[in-house]
């Protein structure tokens, strides 16, 4: 059987439960859902619910934090066209009724910037991503960390966009500021994430010297710091990255020794 798209089948589903329960025990009941893990319930019942408390409370966190839910689930589920327009709604309420809270703010900007980052939507991404910076930047009660990974996201963002010298800037800055930090386990698989994104790029440039040195120590760090999962991830690429220089060899025994 085919798979259907979530929203094409939830849309007329959650005509039924607005009628038998409130506007705000459907959004409260669509997060609890969400936050569980049961999407098709969560999208159930915010897909109608959260437009109808934003109408009655636009100011309510719930209305954010409803139309960011709607975004993943519909991203997830591959329908991308209505994930933008939660995000872009959520971005307009952040916007309008949370400004005073950086912290939502902020997130809010990360998140929907990423979405269209890996979109390639890049022209939308760096704005936002720009705009985040700016907060962290500006507020010292944003951990410097946090700070670190908005430089590193915009800088993806930037490389992205072709804009590589202001892409090496970014990134450049990202590790200036984790040089400031105790080297922990997180400040140091944060390096390492943002020395694999630096890799991407100078592949990409074509500076093949540069992107192989870069890869292997952002590798070493996120071994020895981060999440196997993450190890995964630069361990695909850089094995991809020497395939493509006909280095078989080597990237096997990159493979090999992440086993």
């Amino acid at each position: 059987m085919t798979r259907c798209s979530l929203y094409a089948v939830c849309a007329w589903a959650a005509l039924v439960i607005a009628g038998c329960a409130s506007t705000e025990e459907s959004v409260g009941s669509g997060l609890w859902h969400y936050n569980a893990g049961l999407y098709p319930q969560a999208a159930l019942r915010l897909i109608r619910s959260v437009p109808e408390l934003e109408r009655s409370s636009p100011a309510d966190p719930r209305v954010l934090s409803g139309y960011l839910a709607l975004g993943r689930m519909a991203s997830a589920d591959r329908a991308f066209e209505p994930a933008s327009n939660y995000y872009k709604k959520a971005m307009q309420v952040a916007r309008t009724h949370h400004s005073a809270d950086t912290t939502l703010t902020r997130n809010a900007l990360v998140e929907t910037g990423l979405f269209f980052a890996g979109r390639d939507q890049f022209a939308d991404a760096v704005p936002l991503l720009q705009e985040a910076v700016g907060i962290s930047q500006r507020d010292t009660t944003v951990p410097r960390m946090l700070y670190a990974i908005d430089l590193d996201n915009l800088a993806m963002a930037q490389s992205g966009a072709k804009n590589f010298a202001l892409a090496s800037s970014n990134s450049n800055r990202s590790l200036q500021v984790l040089d400031g930090l105790s080297p922990t386990k997180e400040v140091q698989a944060t390096r390492g994430v943002v020395l694999y994104n630096r890799a991407f790029a100078l592949a990409e440039q074509g500076q093949v010297d540069a992107a192989d040195s870069t890869y292997r120590e952002s590798l070493a760090l996120i071994t020895a710091n981060a999440e196997a999962w993450r190890r995964k991830v630069v361990v695909a690429n850089y094995a991809k990255f020497l395939r493509t220089l006909g280095r078989e060899s080597e990237a096997k025994a990159v493979e090999g020794a992440a086993q």
